[in-house]
């Protein structure tokens, strides 16, 4: 009677999921969705130590001592979610909330053809004024300048009659500030709730209990494609685990 060949073939999806440490400690019921990862790899690596005998003559290897054990993990992230961008380039993040601000003061030496930047995006309601004592002139748009208010920049155009400094007051929508390189993680809790569609999508789920993640050399900001970015880790021992698989 034959043998019957059970094969069982993969091919992966799913969604990854982080929790920073904090404190030593990690939150996993608190892990967060990154998005979509089109690539997600693991690497082992086993470093040895070869011994040489020295009495045959030909110096030939009579053990293999085993050094380390590691687990390595690269994966490519395409969601620019301000706190991926965090993760990625161990940056701060900071939520400056919508407001407004009132009589910001421009350079005293501003000139025809200098562009101010009013220090915060997404602008609107602006007013210009000049610094007349009794009273202020307000500046004309398209006359006296040309603002871009996505960048909250104010191109200089005309200040005849006009006394410098200027002021401005607007409104502000709120925005997401990154400080890139500023942050050390202690670690992260990385969890991969993947489905082998070869198989008729059977759940895999690969968890690496605490993860050094590597900041990313890279970051395309002017492309033709949708932009992604790599990141690249190791697997810490935890608990007694580095990376367990449950399929």
């Amino acid at each position: 009677m034959a043998t019957q060949e059970i094969k069982e073939y993969f091919s992966g999806q799913g969604r990854v999921k982080l929790a920073p440490y904090f404190g030593g400690v990690v939150k996993k019921h608190k892990a967060r969705w990154i998005g979509n990862v089109p690539s997600l790899e693991l690497e082992t690596e086993l470093e040895t130590d070869e011994h040489l005998e020295s009495h045959t003559g030909t110096r030939s290897a009579d053990r293999v001592r085993e050094k380390s054990r590691k687990v390595k993990f690269k994966m490519t992230l395409e969601d620019f979610a301000s706190a991926n961008l965090a993760i990625a380039f161990q940056a701060s993040l900071t939520n400056v909330p919508k407001g407004n601000v009132a009589d910001l003061t421009s350079a005293d030496d501003l000139a025809v053809g200098d562009s101010w930047q009013l220090g915060k995006i997404k602008v609107s309601d602006v007013v210009l004024t000049d610094s007349t004592a009794s009273s202020p002139k307000t500046l004309q748009a398209g006359v006296n300048y040309r603002i871009d208010e996505r960048f909250g920049m104010v191109d200089v155009l005309d200040l005849s009659g006009l006394k410098l400094p200027l002021k401005a007051s607007f409104k502000h929508d709120s925005a997401d500030v990154l400080g890139l390189m500023l942050e050390k993680a202690e670690g992260y809790y990385l969890v991969f709730e993947g489905l082998n569609t070869a198989e008729s999508d059977k759940p895999v789920l690969v968890e690496i209990h605490k993860a050094a993640i590597s900041p990313a050399k890279t970051l395309a900001l002017i492309n033709t494609d949708l932009a992604s970015f790599d990141l690249e880790g190791t697997a810490l021992m935890s608990d007694g685990n580095m990376v367990t698989v449950t399929k």
